[in-house]
């Protein structure tokens, strides 16, 4: 018989067409001798025999440690029996040299974002999935956002893709890690060649990711680097282990997605001087940010605004940057709202969790609801600019002390109410600063004439101006004709000379009932203030340094609103003190939102 008649027509160890080599080119298994003389003995065969299931054994015990350190788990498929410690070993060996090189899942799922996060506007990437299950296609995008969008298609199994695989779960898995040495080879060629060429990738895709997971599986590589070859700007990414999830990394990778654009909540700022809004923005997340991130932020309400605000949180672009710089609000990328319900407290902090890349949910304080509104809505109803300043402001609170009791007690409960709702509104250390001055009367007798008449607190709390407003104790009236306002307005423009060199806007309140008193004698014969002092000067002082008064009469007549001192000194408010109210007076005074100018969403703290 010649040799040419005993060559077989595949590799008994790995399957290989064997072809007319000497010795198999894959696994190296001698498939023909020279012939020696001599009969086959029981030994040669046995020997040859044993030689083989070695050989066997060591090929499949090499697929099946790809599948799985447990030795017993798919012996049943390994010719030759169950490997020995030694065997075992080796092919665990041979096994983690297959899949050098490869990533683990998270560098895998970092290359896969760092892709992403270059991706041109408008542009897609496709990520194609070579794994246990079958072949998967991904289209990936970036919305205008900067959110990544997958949209997955279903994963064609190998059942479909090569039918000669096992319908074993267990055994294709083998098959698929390189236990095909009982395949048709030749088949098993063509039907991969045809499972590739199924897989299409747009021609308009920016680049094709192809993962191969896990990594060193024989089958899967092949397919893999087939695809790489053949795909638009293909990238072949080998991934070591199973699978987390799903077929590879796009299964995991929703939730272990992060960040690739910074994530910020929209904030409103006020100009000290002209009460202009800006908005700006405070970072709640960065790039690189992962499901389960919390962010706290502290804020504050603009003073008096207790109504409900909007937390618009929004993606930080070219025209939305953290470092809280003026942004064009019509430009910016919001990606949600949600609303907060009122609080008392002027500064509260919230924490927002990212649910998602996409997706934040606000879990403190309670109470915050997704809200439908669009963000052009929201923003048209910010005003551009509002009356209250968010300090630091100097305060000073003028009362006429002289009096009936009960007419007195109602300018110091106004003044009162006024300064507990300051107090509640105001929390931060030296934003706001109080202080007090209350007249008694001139006493027009010899030597009592220069008496001082004015009683001051000095700019502290609004809380020690409470305290030191019990001892503003009201005087009986010792002039009917007039009262020393114009003394109170001397004292609050000394008191409030030093403020705007402080980089603080000073305020002024001034509650009485009488008229001041005049420089000069006049035709009505009231006496004028015997330290000369002039409230005209002094009333176009405080203006021109600034400094807004509200005035507060007990009786407003038509005329005294218009005319003469009320209406001169009450340039930035002018009320009855039976109509008006603490809140009334803080808005006039810039120091707490006016009705209709509620700004809507946070200030940073």
């Amino acid at each position: 018989m010649s040799s040419a008649d005993q060559r077989p027509r595949a590799c008994p160890v790995c399957g290989r067409q064997a072809g007319r080599a000497r010795d198999c080119a894959e696994c190296g298994w001698t498939l023909q001798k020279v012939w020696r003389p001599g009969p086959v003995t029981a030994q040669l065969r046995e020997d040859f025999g044993r030689r083989l299931s070695a050989a066997q054994r060591r090929f499949d015990a090499h697929a099946a440690a790809l599948v799985s350190t447990d030795r017993d788990r798919l012996t049943s498929w390994i010719r030759g029996g169950r490997p020995d410690d030694v065997e075992w070993v080796a092919a665990l060996r041979e096994a983690a040299k297959a899949a050098d090189g490869a990533a683990d899942q998270a560098p895998a799922c970092a290359t896969v974002l760092t892709a992403l996060r270059d991706l041109p506007s408008g542009s897609e990437a496709v990520i194609v999935e070579i794994g246990p299950e079958g072949i998967g296609v991904t289209r990936a995008a970036l919305d205008r956002l900067g959110t990544p969008l997958l949209r997955e298609q279903p994963v064609t199994p190998w059942a479909l893709l090569v039918p000669l695989l096992s319908t074993t779960e267990e055994e294709r898995l083998f098959q698929l890690a390189g236990g095909i040495a009982t395949l048709d080879r030749d088949l098993l060629t063509g039907y991969l060649a045809d499972a590739t060429r199924l897989v299409t990738v747009p021609a308009e895709a920016t680049g094709t990711l192809v993962v191969c997971q896990p990594a060193g599986w024989r089958i899967l590589e092949e397919a893999a680097r087939h695809l790489a070859a053949a795909a638009p700007h293909g990238t072949l990414i080998r991934v070591a282990g199973a699978p987390a999830e799903g077929n590879g990394v796009v299964g995991s990778l929703r939730k272990r997605m992060p960040l690739l654009r910074s994530y910020g909540l929209v904030v409103a700022t006020i100009a000290p001087a002209t009460g202009a809004i800006s908005l700006g923005m405070r970072p709640l997340f960065q790039p690189g940010d992962a499901q389960g991130a919390e962010s706290v932020l502290t804020l504050r309400r603009a003073p008096g605004d207790r109504d409900a605000t909007t937390l618009a949180v929004a993606v930080e672009g070219e025209t939305a940057d953290s470092d809280g710089t003026t942004i064009d609000r019509g430009a910016l990328n919001v990606l949600s709202l949600h609303e907060m319900p009122p609080l008392d407290e002027p500064v509260y902090r919230v924490r927002a969790v990212l649910e998602a890349p996409g997706r934040v949910r606000f879990t403190e304080p309670a109470g915050i609801t997704p809200l439908g509104r669009s963000w052009p809505e929201t923003a048209a109803a910010i005003p551009r600019r509002v009356d209250v300043l968010p300090g630091p402001v100097d305060l000073v609170c003028a009362l006429e002390l002289a009096g009936d009791k009960p007419q007195v007690d109602r300018r110091r409960d106004l003044i009162r109410d006024l300064l507990e709702h300051l107090d509640d509104e105001f929390t931060d250390p030296g934003q706001l600063r109080v202080g007090l001055l209350g007249c008694r009367d001139h006493v027009f007798a010899p030597g009592e004439e220069r008496r001082p008449v004015v009683r001051r607190q000095p700019l502290g709390t609004p809380a020690d101006a409470l305290l030191a407003l019990e001892n503003f104790r009201g005087t009986d009236v010792r002039y009917m004709d007039a009262a020393p306002l114009e003394d109170l307005l001397h004292e609050a423009h000394r008191m409030l000379a030093g403020s705007s060199a402080q980089g603080r806007s000073a305020r002024l309140l001034l509650v009485a009932r009488r008229r001041p008193h005049p420089r000069i004698l006049g035709p009505d014969l009231v006496q004028p203030c015997p330290f000369d002092c002039d409230w005209r000067r002094l009333a176009q002082g405080l203006a021109a340094s600034g400094v807004p008064v509200v005035a507060v009469a007990d009786v407003l007549s038509r005329r005294a609103a218009t005319h003469g001192f009320w209406a001169d000194v009450g340039q930035a408010g002018l009320h009855s003190l039976a109509e008006t109210s603490a809140r009334k007076v803080g808005a006039d005074l810039g120091v707490t939102a006016r009705p209709g100018q509620r700004i809507g969403i946070p200030l940073p703290a």
